[in-house]
């Protein structure tokens, strides 16, 4: 018998706290979604961390169950008023006759993984939206391309720290 290996995700509202799971063994089959009300969420924020974990323990169990699989991990979805998108900019020179390598690629995106970001705030994602060869805009992946300065401008997803920590206290608790 193949090992049932699952993905599951999570989304932590106001409301309601879902999780579904999708075993990745076999393809083409729904996931199977587990629901229940949430617990400790007030417009977007964590108020009792106890029942946050309480809501996820249940909605993840259920999805769980129904799958027949047993959940490791979780993706976790979340929104509210403490979530914002900052557009920011990255330059690496690359020297004349310089080619793009994964690895400037990634030194653009640590950049800006590390930028200025307001007082009790925290990086959650960097999300390419263009990049600039030597001043020309740049389609796709510019990996092998020659330029002397590559640019990354891409989408800083920001969060409030505290929340983004009561969050995670109450999914791994």
């Amino acid at each position: 018998m193949a090992v049932k290996v699952a993905v599951a995700g999570l989304d932590i509202g106001t409301s309601r706290v879902v999780a579904a799971v999708a075993r990745s063994a076999a393809p083409g089959r729904s996931p199977v979604v587990g629901a229940c009300p949430s617990l400790g969420v007030r417009k977007g924020v964590v108020v009792d961390v106890d029942g946050v974990a309480r809501a996820v323990r249940q909605a993840v169990d259920l999805a769980a169950r129904a799958a027949g699989v047993r959940v490791d991990a979780v993706h976790v979805g979340f929104s509210g008023q403490g979530v914002n998108v900052l557009t920011r900019r990255a330059e690496v020179p690359l020297g004349p006759q310089g080619r793009v390598t994964a690895g400037d690629v990634a030194d653009a995106l640590q950049m800006l993984r590390c930028a200025d970001v307001p007082p009790g705030r925290m990086v959650l994602q960097v999300l390419p939206v263009e990049f600039s060869l030597d001043g020309v805009p740049f389609n796709g992946n510019p990996v092998g391309r020659r330029c002397s300065r590559l640019v990354l401008e891409a989408r800083v997803i920001t969060a409030d720290s505290q929340l983004v920590e009561r969050l995670i206290e109450g999914v791994t608790k």
